[in-house]
Protein backbone atom coordinates (compact mmCIF):
# COMPACT_ATOMS: atom_id res chain seq x y z
CA UNK A 1 0.00 0.00 0.00
CA UNK A 2 2.85 2.38 0.87
CA UNK A 3 4.57 1.60 -2.40
CA UNK A 4 1.43 2.52 -4.35
CA UNK A 5 1.19 5.82 -2.49
CA UNK A 6 4.85 6.56 -3.12
CA UNK A 7 4.44 5.73 -6.79
CA UNK A 8 1.39 8.00 -7.05
CA UNK A 9 3.23 10.87 -5.34
CA UNK A 10 6.21 10.31 -7.60
CA UNK A 11 3.96 10.63 -10.66
CA UNK A 12 2.55 13.88 -9.35
CA UNK A 13 6.05 15.18 -8.63
CA UNK A 14 7.25 14.28 -12.11
CA UNK A 15 4.19 15.91 -13.65
CA UNK A 16 4.73 19.12 -11.66
CA UNK A 17 8.43 19.33 -12.42
CA UNK A 18 7.79 18.71 -16.09
CA UNK A 19 5.19 21.49 -16.37
CA UNK A 20 6.12 24.96 -17.53
CA UNK A 21 5.98 27.96 -15.22
CA UNK A 22 3.08 29.54 -17.14
CA UNK A 23 0.90 26.46 -16.79
CA UNK A 24 1.77 26.25 -13.09
CA UNK A 25 0.59 29.83 -12.56
CA UNK A 26 -2.65 29.13 -14.42
CA UNK A 27 -3.32 26.04 -12.30
CA UNK A 28 -2.67 27.87 -9.03
CA UNK A 29 -4.88 30.76 -10.11
CA UNK A 30 -7.71 28.38 -11.07
CA UNK A 31 -7.61 26.61 -7.72
CA UNK A 32 -7.59 29.95 -5.86
CA UNK A 33 -10.53 31.18 -7.95
CA UNK A 34 -12.55 28.04 -7.18
CA UNK A 35 -11.86 28.42 -3.46
CA UNK A 36 -12.88 32.08 -3.46
CA UNK A 37 -16.12 31.37 -5.36
CA UNK A 38 -16.97 28.51 -2.99
CA UNK A 39 -16.32 30.70 0.04
CA UNK A 40 -18.45 33.50 -1.38
CA UNK A 41 -21.36 31.15 -2.14
CA UNK A 42 -21.15 29.69 1.36
CA UNK A 43 -21.28 33.12 2.97
CA UNK A 44 -24.10 34.25 0.67
CA UNK A 45 -26.25 31.18 1.28
CA UNK A 46 -25.75 31.21 5.05
CA UNK A 47 -26.23 34.97 5.45
CA UNK A 48 -29.95 35.13 6.29
CA UNK A 49 -31.78 38.16 7.57
CA UNK A 50 -33.36 37.41 10.92
CA UNK A 51 -36.27 39.42 12.32
CA UNK A 52 -37.68 39.32 15.87
CA UNK A 53 -41.01 37.64 16.51
CA UNK A 54 -42.07 38.57 20.04
CA UNK A 55 -41.19 41.03 22.76
CA UNK A 56 -41.84 41.30 26.49
CA UNK A 57 -41.97 37.53 26.94
CA UNK A 58 -41.24 35.72 30.17
CA UNK A 59 -38.34 33.31 30.34
CA UNK A 60 -40.70 30.34 30.69
CA UNK A 61 -42.75 31.29 27.63
CA UNK A 62 -39.60 32.01 25.61
CA UNK A 63 -38.38 28.50 26.35
CA UNK A 64 -41.79 27.05 25.48
CA UNK A 65 -41.96 28.89 22.14
CA UNK A 66 -38.38 27.91 21.30
CA UNK A 67 -39.28 24.26 21.90
CA UNK A 68 -42.39 24.58 19.71
CA UNK A 69 -40.37 26.16 16.87
CA UNK A 70 -37.74 23.44 17.17
CA UNK A 71 -40.46 20.79 16.79
CA UNK A 72 -41.58 22.62 13.63
CA UNK A 73 -38.00 22.37 12.26
CA UNK A 74 -37.71 26.17 12.15
CA UNK A 75 -34.35 27.95 12.04
CA UNK A 76 -34.75 29.99 15.24
CA UNK A 77 -32.24 32.07 17.21
CA UNK A 78 -32.08 34.34 20.24
CA UNK A 79 -30.60 37.80 19.80
CA UNK A 80 -28.49 39.69 22.32
CA UNK A 81 -31.63 40.97 24.10
CA UNK A 82 -33.12 37.49 24.46
CA UNK A 83 -35.78 38.04 21.77
CA UNK A 84 -36.82 35.19 19.47
CA UNK A 85 -35.73 35.76 15.86
CA UNK A 86 -36.49 33.79 12.67
CA UNK A 87 -35.58 34.20 8.97
CA UNK A 88 -37.39 37.15 7.42
CA UNK A 89 -38.64 35.03 4.49
CA UNK A 90 -40.53 32.68 6.85
CA UNK A 91 -41.78 35.30 9.30
CA UNK A 92 -45.45 35.43 8.26
CA UNK A 93 -45.85 31.66 8.03
CA UNK A 94 -44.25 31.09 11.42
CA UNK A 95 -46.39 33.77 13.08
CA UNK A 96 -49.57 32.17 11.78
CA UNK A 97 -48.55 28.70 12.93
CA UNK A 98 -47.73 29.97 16.40
CA UNK A 99 -50.95 31.97 16.58
CA UNK A 100 -52.94 28.85 15.69
CA UNK A 101 -51.11 27.01 18.47
CA UNK A 102 -52.00 29.79 20.96
CA UNK A 103 -48.67 31.64 21.16
CA UNK A 104 -47.77 34.04 22.58
CA UNK A 105 -49.78 33.93 25.78
CA UNK A 106 -48.21 37.20 26.93
CA UNK A 107 -46.50 40.13 25.23
CA UNK A 108 -46.79 41.49 21.71
CA UNK A 109 -46.18 39.56 18.53
CA UNK A 110 -44.96 42.39 16.29
CA UNK A 111 -42.09 44.80 16.16
CA UNK A 112 -43.33 47.78 14.15
CA UNK A 113 -40.72 49.64 12.06
CA UNK A 114 -41.38 53.25 11.05
CA UNK A 115 -40.24 52.97 7.45
CA UNK A 116 -42.38 55.81 6.14
CA UNK A 117 -41.69 58.27 8.92
CA UNK A 118 -39.10 61.03 8.97
CA UNK A 119 -37.83 63.71 11.29
CA UNK A 120 -40.52 66.10 10.08
CA UNK A 121 -43.39 63.66 10.68
CA UNK A 122 -45.75 64.35 13.54
CA UNK A 123 -46.56 61.86 16.25
CA UNK A 124 -49.98 61.29 14.71
CA UNK A 125 -48.44 60.47 11.32
CA UNK A 126 -45.96 58.06 12.88
CA UNK A 127 -48.75 56.24 14.68
CA UNK A 128 -50.74 56.01 11.47
CA UNK A 129 -47.72 54.58 9.62
CA UNK A 130 -47.24 52.04 12.39
CA UNK A 131 -50.91 51.11 12.30
CA UNK A 132 -50.96 50.66 8.51
CA UNK A 133 -47.82 48.56 8.53
CA UNK A 134 -49.18 46.44 11.35
CA UNK A 135 -52.41 45.83 9.44
CA UNK A 136 -50.49 44.73 6.34
CA UNK A 137 -48.27 42.34 8.27
CA UNK A 138 -51.19 40.74 10.09
CA UNK A 139 -53.02 40.32 6.78
CA UNK A 140 -49.90 38.74 5.24
CA UNK A 141 -49.76 36.23 8.09
CA UNK A 142 -53.43 35.31 7.70
CA UNK A 143 -52.97 34.77 3.95
CA UNK A 144 -50.44 32.03 4.66
CA UNK A 145 -53.30 29.74 5.74
CA UNK A 146 -54.39 27.18 3.18
CA UNK A 147 -57.43 28.29 1.21
CA UNK A 148 -57.23 31.98 2.19
CA UNK A 149 -57.32 34.21 -0.88
CA UNK A 150 -57.05 37.61 0.81
CA UNK A 151 -57.35 39.18 4.24
CA UNK A 152 -58.17 42.81 5.04
CA UNK A 153 -57.30 43.92 8.59
CA UNK A 154 -58.51 47.18 10.12
CA UNK A 155 -57.35 48.30 13.56
CA UNK A 156 -58.99 51.21 15.32
CA UNK A 157 -56.91 52.69 18.13
CA UNK A 158 -58.68 55.50 20.05
CA UNK A 159 -56.89 58.76 20.74
CA UNK A 160 -55.51 59.35 24.20
CA UNK A 161 -57.75 61.32 26.53
CA UNK A 162 -56.42 64.54 27.99
CA UNK A 163 -59.09 64.66 30.68
CA UNK A 164 -58.84 62.31 33.62
CA UNK A 165 -62.57 61.79 34.13
CA UNK A 166 -63.37 61.35 30.46
CA UNK A 167 -64.52 57.83 29.60
CA UNK A 168 -61.90 55.90 27.62
CA UNK A 169 -62.66 53.89 24.50
CA UNK A 170 -61.38 50.39 23.78
CA UNK A 171 -59.20 49.38 20.85
CA UNK A 172 -61.12 47.38 18.24
CA UNK A 173 -60.20 45.42 15.14
CA UNK A 174 -61.99 43.83 12.22
CA UNK A 175 -60.79 41.20 9.77
CA UNK A 176 -62.43 40.35 6.45
CA UNK A 177 -61.24 37.00 5.09
CA UNK A 178 -61.84 36.03 1.46
CA UNK A 179 -61.59 32.28 0.94
CA UNK A 180 -60.85 30.27 -2.17
CA UNK A 181 -63.89 28.46 -3.62
CA UNK A 182 -64.61 25.28 -1.71
CA UNK A 183 -62.46 26.14 1.34
CA UNK A 184 -63.54 26.99 4.88
CA UNK A 185 -61.77 27.85 8.12
CA UNK A 186 -61.81 25.47 11.06
CA UNK A 187 -62.67 26.54 14.59
CA UNK A 188 -59.01 26.23 15.60
CA UNK A 189 -57.94 28.48 12.72
CA UNK A 190 -60.52 31.13 13.65
CA UNK A 191 -59.30 31.10 17.24
CA UNK A 192 -55.73 31.34 15.98
CA UNK A 193 -56.57 34.43 13.91
CA UNK A 194 -58.22 36.03 16.94
CA UNK A 195 -55.19 35.28 19.07
CA UNK A 196 -52.83 36.66 16.40
CA UNK A 197 -54.68 39.97 16.13
CA UNK A 198 -55.15 40.31 19.90
CA UNK A 199 -51.48 39.71 20.64
CA UNK A 200 -50.37 42.09 17.89
CA UNK A 201 -52.08 45.17 19.31
CA UNK A 202 -51.59 46.42 22.84
CA UNK A 203 -54.82 46.67 24.83
CA UNK A 204 -56.89 44.65 22.33
CA UNK A 205 -59.02 41.78 23.62
CA UNK A 206 -60.56 38.97 21.61
CA UNK A 207 -64.04 40.24 22.48
CA UNK A 208 -63.35 43.39 20.46
CA UNK A 209 -62.26 41.54 17.30
CA UNK A 210 -64.77 40.96 14.51
CA UNK A 211 -64.10 38.23 11.95
CA UNK A 212 -66.24 38.02 8.82
CA UNK A 213 -65.98 36.20 5.53
CA UNK A 214 -66.29 37.66 2.06
CA UNK A 215 -70.09 37.45 2.26
CA UNK A 216 -70.35 39.26 5.61
CA UNK A 217 -71.03 36.20 7.78
CA UNK A 218 -69.82 36.32 11.36
CA UNK A 219 -67.12 33.67 11.64
CA UNK A 220 -66.75 33.82 15.43
CA UNK A 221 -70.40 33.12 16.30
CA UNK A 222 -70.79 30.55 13.54
CA UNK A 223 -67.67 28.74 14.74
CA UNK A 224 -68.94 28.78 18.33
CA UNK A 225 -72.37 27.48 17.34
CA UNK A 226 -70.85 24.85 15.10
CA UNK A 227 -68.47 23.80 17.85
CA UNK A 228 -71.27 23.43 20.39
CA UNK A 229 -73.39 21.47 17.92
CA UNK A 230 -70.53 19.20 16.94
CA UNK A 231 -69.60 18.60 20.56
CA UNK A 232 -73.18 17.65 21.41
CA UNK A 233 -73.40 15.24 18.47
CA UNK A 234 -70.06 13.63 19.30
CA UNK A 235 -70.96 13.26 22.97
CA UNK A 236 -74.35 11.76 22.10
CA UNK A 237 -72.73 9.25 19.75
CA UNK A 238 -70.18 8.32 22.41
CA UNK A 239 -72.89 7.68 25.01
CA UNK A 240 -74.96 5.63 22.57
CA UNK A 241 -71.96 3.54 21.57
CA UNK A 242 -71.05 2.93 25.21
CA UNK A 243 -74.58 1.77 26.08
CA UNK A 244 -74.70 -0.41 22.96
CA UNK A 245 -71.46 -2.10 23.98
CA UNK A 246 -72.81 -2.78 27.47
CA UNK A 247 -75.98 -4.36 26.07
CA UNK A 248 -73.96 -6.45 23.62
CA UNK A 249 -71.79 -7.72 26.47
CA UNK A 250 -74.76 -9.19 28.35
CA UNK A 251 -76.39 -10.63 25.20
CA UNK A 252 -73.26 -12.27 23.80
CA UNK A 253 -73.55 -15.04 26.38
CA UNK A 254 -77.04 -16.47 25.81
CA UNK A 255 -77.27 -15.50 22.13
CA UNK A 256 -75.09 -15.66 19.10
CA UNK A 257 -74.11 -12.17 17.85
CA UNK A 258 -75.97 -12.84 14.61
CA UNK A 259 -79.19 -13.60 16.52
CA UNK A 260 -79.86 -10.13 17.95
CA UNK A 261 -79.77 -6.47 16.95
CA UNK A 262 -79.42 -3.55 19.39
CA UNK A 263 -80.26 0.12 18.83
CA UNK A 264 -79.74 2.84 21.46
CA UNK A 265 -81.00 6.43 21.27
CA UNK A 266 -79.96 9.05 23.83
CA UNK A 267 -81.01 12.66 24.33
CA UNK A 268 -78.65 15.14 25.99
CA UNK A 269 -79.27 18.52 27.56
CA UNK A 270 -76.22 20.75 27.13
CA UNK A 271 -77.89 23.96 28.35
CA UNK A 272 -76.28 25.72 31.30
CA UNK A 273 -78.56 25.77 34.36
CA UNK A 274 -78.42 28.18 37.33
CA UNK A 275 -80.39 27.34 40.47
CA UNK A 276 -80.93 29.17 43.78
CA UNK A 277 -82.53 27.54 46.82
CA UNK A 278 -83.36 28.95 50.27
CA UNK A 279 -83.71 26.65 53.27
CA UNK A 280 -85.25 27.89 56.55
CA UNK A 281 -84.14 26.12 59.75
CA UNK A 282 -86.52 26.17 62.76
CA UNK A 283 -85.31 27.34 66.19
CA UNK A 284 -84.09 24.81 68.69
CA UNK A 285 -86.62 25.95 71.37
CA UNK A 286 -89.54 25.44 69.03
CA UNK A 287 -90.79 29.06 69.18
CA UNK A 288 -89.54 29.91 65.68
CA UNK A 289 -89.93 33.63 66.52
CA UNK A 290 -86.50 34.50 65.19
CA UNK A 291 -84.19 37.30 66.27
CA UNK A 292 -85.23 40.96 66.21
CA UNK A 293 -83.33 42.61 63.41
CA UNK A 294 -85.09 46.01 63.34
CA UNK A 295 -87.62 47.68 65.70
CA UNK A 296 -89.50 51.03 65.57
CA UNK A 297 -92.42 52.59 67.53
CA UNK A 298 -94.53 55.77 67.43
CA UNK A 299 -97.08 57.50 69.75
CA UNK A 300 -100.16 59.57 68.84
CA UNK A 301 -100.58 62.37 71.50
CA UNK A 302 -103.37 64.97 71.67
CA UNK A 303 -102.59 68.25 73.52
CA UNK A 304 -105.73 69.41 75.39
CA UNK A 305 -104.14 72.62 76.79
CA UNK A 306 -103.05 74.18 73.54
CA UNK A 307 -103.84 77.80 72.65
CA UNK A 308 -105.86 78.91 69.70
CA UNK A 309 -103.73 80.03 66.83
CA UNK A 310 -100.92 77.64 67.52
CA UNK A 311 -97.62 78.33 69.13
CA UNK A 312 -96.84 81.97 69.70
CA UNK A 313 -94.23 83.39 67.40
CA UNK A 314 -94.85 80.91 64.55
CA UNK A 315 -96.94 80.97 61.45
CA UNK A 316 -99.83 78.65 60.87
CA UNK A 317 -97.94 76.40 58.44
CA UNK A 318 -94.84 76.00 60.58
CA UNK A 319 -93.97 72.51 61.81
CA UNK A 320 -93.19 72.74 65.46
CA UNK A 321 -91.07 70.08 67.05
CA UNK A 322 -93.03 68.24 69.67
CA UNK A 323 -91.42 65.91 72.22
CA UNK A 324 -93.51 63.15 73.71
CA UNK A 325 -92.38 63.71 77.29
CA UNK A 326 -93.10 67.45 77.14
CA UNK A 327 -96.48 66.82 75.52
CA UNK A 328 -97.53 64.47 78.29
CA UNK A 329 -96.31 66.93 80.96
CA UNK A 330 -98.29 69.77 79.42
CA UNK A 331 -101.52 67.81 79.60
CA UNK A 332 -101.28 65.81 76.39
CA UNK A 333 -103.19 62.52 75.98
CA UNK A 334 -101.83 59.44 74.20
CA UNK A 335 -104.35 58.37 71.64
CA UNK A 336 -102.39 55.62 69.79
CA UNK A 337 -99.20 53.57 69.81
CA UNK A 338 -97.55 52.00 66.68
CA UNK A 339 -94.71 49.46 66.91
CA UNK A 340 -92.83 47.68 64.10
CA UNK A 341 -90.46 44.73 64.64
CA UNK A 342 -88.51 42.81 61.95
CA UNK A 343 -87.36 39.30 62.90
CA UNK A 344 -84.57 37.40 61.12
CA UNK A 345 -85.00 33.66 60.94
CA UNK A 346 -82.34 31.00 60.22
CA UNK A 347 -82.03 30.43 56.47
CA UNK A 348 -79.50 29.01 53.98
CA UNK A 349 -79.31 30.30 50.40
CA UNK A 350 -77.53 28.05 47.87
CA UNK A 351 -76.71 29.01 44.29
CA UNK A 352 -75.60 26.31 41.84
CA UNK A 353 -74.60 26.49 38.20
CA UNK A 354 -74.55 23.34 36.05
CA UNK A 355 -72.49 23.46 32.87
CA UNK A 356 -71.96 19.76 32.19
CA UNK A 357 -74.38 18.04 29.80
CA UNK A 358 -76.98 15.75 31.30
CA UNK A 359 -78.71 12.68 29.86
CA UNK A 360 -82.41 13.37 29.63
CA UNK A 361 -83.78 10.22 28.01
CA UNK A 362 -82.44 6.87 26.85
CA UNK A 363 -84.36 4.30 24.83
CA UNK A 364 -83.08 0.83 23.96
CA UNK A 365 -84.61 -1.38 21.30
CA UNK A 366 -83.62 -5.05 20.93
CA UNK A 367 -84.69 -7.48 18.21
CA UNK A 368 -84.17 -11.20 19.02
CA UNK A 369 -84.22 -14.04 16.51
CA UNK A 370 -86.30 -16.29 18.76
CA UNK A 371 -89.92 -16.85 17.65
CA UNK A 372 -90.59 -19.13 20.64
CA UNK A 373 -89.58 -16.63 23.33
CA UNK A 374 -91.91 -16.73 26.35
CA UNK A 375 -93.15 -13.62 28.19
CA UNK A 376 -91.14 -14.61 31.25
CA UNK A 377 -87.95 -14.84 29.21
CA UNK A 378 -88.69 -11.46 27.65
CA UNK A 379 -89.27 -9.87 31.06
CA UNK A 380 -86.03 -11.34 32.40
CA UNK A 381 -84.16 -10.02 29.37
CA UNK A 382 -85.64 -6.54 29.85
CA UNK A 383 -84.54 -6.50 33.51
CA UNK A 384 -81.06 -7.68 32.58
CA UNK A 385 -80.59 -5.03 29.89
CA UNK A 386 -81.99 -2.28 32.14
CA UNK A 387 -79.52 -3.10 34.92
CA UNK A 388 -76.63 -3.34 32.46
CA UNK A 389 -77.37 0.02 30.81
CA UNK A 390 -78.37 1.82 34.03
CA UNK A 391 -81.85 2.77 32.81
CA UNK A 392 -85.37 1.95 33.87
CA UNK A 393 -87.12 -1.14 32.45
CA UNK A 394 -89.66 1.19 30.81
CA UNK A 395 -86.85 2.47 28.55
CA UNK A 396 -86.10 -1.03 27.20
CA UNK A 397 -88.15 -2.74 24.52
CA UNK A 398 -87.53 -6.35 23.42
CA UNK A 399 -89.25 -7.95 20.44
CA UNK A 400 -88.78 -11.48 19.18
CA UNK A 401 -88.86 -12.24 15.46
CA UNK A 402 -87.74 -14.82 12.99
CA UNK A 403 -84.93 -13.18 11.08
CA UNK A 404 -84.93 -13.40 7.32
CA UNK A 405 -82.12 -15.63 6.20
CA UNK A 406 -80.00 -14.01 3.58
CA UNK A 407 -79.70 -15.96 0.35
CA UNK A 408 -76.50 -17.92 0.26
CA UNK A 409 -74.54 -16.92 -2.75
CA UNK A 410 -72.72 -19.79 -4.44
CA UNK A 411 -69.16 -19.79 -3.39
CA UNK A 412 -66.97 -19.63 -6.41
CA UNK A 413 -64.54 -22.51 -6.59
CA UNK A 414 -61.04 -21.21 -6.21
CA UNK A 415 -59.09 -21.12 -9.40
CA UNK A 416 -56.05 -22.80 -7.92
CA UNK A 417 -56.89 -25.96 -6.00
CA UNK A 418 -54.35 -28.47 -4.75
CA UNK A 419 -55.18 -30.91 -7.52
CA UNK A 420 -54.88 -28.23 -10.19
CA UNK A 421 -51.60 -27.04 -8.74
CA UNK A 422 -50.22 -30.60 -8.96
CA UNK A 423 -51.43 -30.99 -12.56
CA UNK A 424 -50.10 -27.60 -13.64
CA UNK A 425 -46.83 -28.31 -11.84
CA UNK A 426 -46.42 -31.62 -13.68
CA UNK A 427 -47.14 -30.01 -17.03
CA UNK A 428 -44.67 -27.23 -16.30
CA UNK A 429 -42.00 -29.72 -15.23
CA UNK A 430 -42.51 -31.71 -18.44
CA UNK A 431 -42.23 -28.59 -20.56
CA UNK A 432 -39.02 -27.58 -18.78
CA UNK A 433 -37.56 -31.07 -19.24
CA UNK A 434 -38.38 -30.99 -22.95
CA UNK A 435 -36.73 -27.58 -23.27
CA UNK A 436 -33.60 -28.86 -21.54
CA UNK A 437 -33.43 -31.86 -23.92
CA UNK A 438 -33.82 -29.62 -26.97
CA UNK A 439 -31.16 -27.25 -25.71
CA UNK A 440 -28.81 -30.19 -25.09
CA UNK A 441 -29.34 -31.57 -28.61
CA UNK A 442 -28.83 -28.17 -30.21
CA UNK A 443 -25.67 -27.56 -28.22
CA UNK A 444 -24.25 -30.97 -29.22
CA UNK A 445 -25.05 -30.30 -32.87
CA UNK A 446 -23.33 -26.93 -32.75
CA UNK A 447 -20.33 -28.52 -31.06
CA UNK A 448 -20.02 -31.25 -33.72
CA UNK A 449 -20.35 -28.69 -36.49
CA UNK A 450 -17.63 -26.58 -34.91
CA UNK A 451 -15.36 -29.65 -34.61
CA UNK A 452 -15.93 -30.49 -38.31
CA UNK A 453 -14.99 -26.99 -39.36
CA UNK A 454 -11.84 -27.20 -37.26
CA UNK A 455 -10.86 -30.50 -38.89
CA UNK A 456 -11.47 -29.11 -42.38
CA UNK A 457 -9.34 -26.13 -41.52
CA UNK A 458 -6.48 -28.39 -40.41
CA UNK A 459 -6.79 -30.54 -43.54
CA UNK A 460 -6.73 -27.48 -45.74
CA UNK A 461 -3.51 -26.42 -44.10
CA UNK A 462 -1.99 -29.85 -44.77
CA UNK A 463 -3.05 -29.73 -48.47
CA UNK A 464 -1.55 -26.28 -48.80
CA UNK A 465 1.72 -27.62 -47.41
CA UNK A 466 1.73 -30.35 -50.04
CA UNK A 467 1.19 -27.83 -52.83
CA UNK A 468 4.09 -25.76 -51.56
CA UNK A 469 6.30 -28.87 -51.63
CA UNK A 470 5.89 -28.92 -55.40
CA UNK A 471 7.60 -25.63 -55.91
CA UNK A 472 10.18 -25.32 -58.71
CA UNK A 473 13.13 -25.36 -56.34
CA UNK A 474 11.97 -28.65 -54.84
CA UNK A 475 11.50 -30.67 -58.05
CA UNK A 476 14.46 -32.90 -57.16
CA UNK A 477 12.88 -33.93 -53.92
CA UNK A 478 9.64 -34.61 -55.74
CA UNK A 479 11.39 -36.91 -58.21
CA UNK A 480 12.95 -38.84 -55.37
CA UNK A 481 9.51 -39.14 -53.76
CA UNK A 482 7.87 -40.51 -56.88
CA UNK A 483 10.85 -42.86 -57.42
CA UNK A 484 10.31 -44.30 -53.98
CA UNK A 485 6.63 -44.68 -54.69
CA UNK A 486 7.42 -46.55 -57.94
CA UNK A 487 9.59 -49.04 -56.08
CA UNK A 488 6.64 -49.79 -53.78
CA UNK A 489 4.75 -51.07 -56.87
CA UNK A 490 1.83 -48.72 -56.39
CA UNK A 491 -1.01 -49.18 -58.84
CA UNK A 492 -0.86 -46.96 -61.88
CA UNK A 493 -2.72 -43.74 -61.74
CA UNK A 494 -5.88 -43.89 -63.70
CA UNK A 495 -6.87 -41.05 -65.95
CA UNK A 496 -8.63 -38.30 -64.15
CA UNK A 497 -12.24 -38.01 -65.04
CA UNK A 498 -14.06 -34.75 -64.82
CA UNK A 499 -16.27 -34.57 -61.77
CA UNK A 500 -19.59 -32.95 -61.48
CA UNK A 501 -20.14 -30.00 -59.22
CA UNK A 502 -22.29 -31.97 -56.80
CA UNK A 503 -19.29 -34.18 -55.97
CA UNK A 504 -16.88 -31.39 -55.22
CA UNK A 505 -17.19 -31.99 -51.51
CA UNK A 506 -16.33 -35.67 -51.94
CA UNK A 507 -13.17 -34.75 -53.88
CA UNK A 508 -12.15 -32.40 -51.10
CA UNK A 509 -12.68 -35.08 -48.52
CA UNK A 510 -10.64 -37.58 -50.59
CA UNK A 511 -7.74 -35.17 -50.97
CA UNK A 512 -7.80 -34.43 -47.26
CA UNK A 513 -7.80 -38.11 -46.27
CA UNK A 514 -5.21 -39.28 -48.93
CA UNK A 515 -2.60 -36.57 -49.27
CA UNK A 516 -0.03 -38.83 -51.02
CA UNK A 517 -2.39 -39.84 -53.78
CA UNK A 518 -3.51 -36.24 -54.11
CA UNK A 519 0.11 -35.22 -54.57
CA UNK A 520 0.51 -37.68 -57.46
CA UNK A 521 -2.65 -36.34 -59.01
CA UNK A 522 -1.40 -32.77 -58.76
CA UNK A 523 1.93 -33.82 -60.34
CA UNK A 524 0.26 -35.53 -63.26
CA UNK A 525 -1.96 -32.47 -63.81
CA UNK A 526 1.04 -30.22 -63.93
CA UNK A 527 2.85 -32.46 -66.43
CA UNK A 528 -0.17 -32.67 -68.69
CA UNK A 529 -0.48 -28.89 -68.71
CA UNK A 530 3.22 -28.47 -69.53
CA UNK A 531 2.98 -30.91 -72.45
Amino acid sequence: MNEKIKAFLEKIKNFWTGTSKKIKMLMIGGVALVLLVSLGLTIFLNNKEYVPLFEDLTQAETTEIMAALTDMSVDVRLDAKGNITVPAADESTIRMKLATAGYPKNGLSYYVIKENSSLLSTDYERKQYENMQLQERIGASIKTLDGVKDAVVTISVPTENVFYLQETENTTASVIIHMEPGNTLTREQIQGIQNLVAKSVAGLSTDNIALTDGEGNDLVNSATATSVGESKIKLTKAIENDLTQKVNNVLDGPYDPSQFKVSVTATLNTDAIKQESTVYTPSANGQNSGVINQESSSLDITNTNGTVGGVAGTTGNTDVTTYAQNALTNGGVVTGINQDKNYSVSQEITQTEKLDPAIETVSIGIAINDPAMTPVARENLVQLVAFAAGVTPQSVTVRNFEFVQAAQEPVAEPLLTTQRIIVFGGIGAGVLLLLFVLLFILSRGKKKKADGKEKKKKRGKRGKGIEESFAAEEDAQTDELFGALAQDHLPPIEPIQALKDDKKEKVKEFAASNPEIAAQLFKSWLKNESE
